[in-house]
């Protein structure tokens, strides 16, 4: 697992908001997923803009099974050991930031009904500044190499400085993903407070 690898883009599956894509294949359900969250700097921007993904595990109640339930650049792995932040990877000749995350959707606790897959600006450090253009989120078989779907927020997006990109589903048969693009106010903090972890 490491960050930048070169992954396959090829039948890439285009995803719509709110419509759930299962995470099977022909050899059956996806077991190991990598999460790959992209952007791009507008070209008019002074100075670029850092943003931390962060993966949440959810029981029922949509908040976190347990205080080590979420990762993040700065808890690189939940305490379950099903998830772990690959890493930060800066643009280069023109290229996409990107952050990855890796996670063994078999290892995840039965208590666990959903991952919420989120980013977020600094809301101190860009206070007023727009989000990053063209923000994406790809799911890679990590077994295979293969990109299983995307996810492009169908607008720029002005305000705010969170976006919960997506919910990985548990359901009967496969996992599945539901994108969901949704826009609020405050940073990491905030989103961490929303799902259950008490700041110390």
């Amino acid at each position: 697992m490491s960050t930048g690898s070169s992954f396959s883009l090829s039948h890439i599956a285009n995803l719509q908001s709110n419509v759930p894509f299962d995470l099977a294949s022909d050899e059956g359900a996806i077991k190991k997923i990598i999460i790959r969250l992209v952007w791009d700097d507008s070209e008019t921007r002074e100075t670029s803009v850092d943003m931390d993904g962060c993966l949440f595990l959810l029981g029922e109640d949509n908040l976190v099974i347990s205080e080590g339930s979420f990762c993040f650049f700065n808890q690189a792995q939940t305490n379950c050991g099903s998830v772990h932040y690959i890493g930060h990877a800066d643009p280069l000749n023109g290229a996409s930031h990107l952050e990855e995350f890796y996670v063994n959707l078999n290892q995840l606790p039965d208590e666990v009904q959903k991952l919420a897959i989120t980013i977020s600006m600094d809301s101190l450090l860009h206070d007023g500044a727009p989000m990053p253009e063209q923000l994406s989120l790809i799911l890679i078989n990590e077994e295979t190499g293969k990109s299983l779907c995307q996810y492009r927020l169908p607008e720029p997006l002005n305000k705010g400085h969170t976006v919960v990109l997506a919910h990985i589903n548990r359901a009967e048969g496969p996992w599945n993903i539901t994108p969901l693009g949704t826009v609020q106010e405050g940073g990491l903090t905030k989103l961490i407070q929303q799902f259950g972890i008490e700041l110390r």
